[in-house]
């Protein structure tokens, strides 16, 4: 049971921003949406995360869920949706480009394993 409600709030961010992009207008979804080898390597990432989690990974604290489950959610929120990025800065100069969203994105789904490294040395 707590594995599927992992799997709920992992994709819980991404499962909004399209919610709210397809209400508001279907050209700001396909603006936002990122290329295929990003979205590859979301999936991949993802995959892995999953594995990670249906392992056994404690999930005590929540700190333990933060890192595991909520960074990697809204990091991928990112890597898919990198334009989503200046949707969130409201102020058009301080917007970063794409790609940065893209690297905040991929560095946030890395959480759980970097985490993991840290964990047992």
């Amino acid at each position: 049971m707590l594995f599927l409600v992992s799997v709920a709030f992992l994709f819980t961010p991404l499962l909004c921003c399209f919610t709210v992009l397809w209400l508001i207008d279907h050209a700001l979804l396909k603006d936002a949406l990122a290329n295929n080898r990003q979205i590859a390597v979301a999936a991949c990432l993802v995959l892995l995360i999953l594995m990670y989690l249906g392992s056994g990974v404690p999930l005590d604290y929540p700190a333990q869920r933060a890192i595991n489950i909520g960074i990697p959610g809204f990091g991928l929120m990112f890597m898919v949706l990198p334009g989503m990025g200046h949707y969130l800065t409201l102020k058009e100069q301080t917007s970063l480009p794409v790609g940065c969203w893209s690297l905040l994105g991929f560095l946030m789904l890395c959480a759980p394993f970097i985490a993991a490294l840290f964990a047992n040395s």
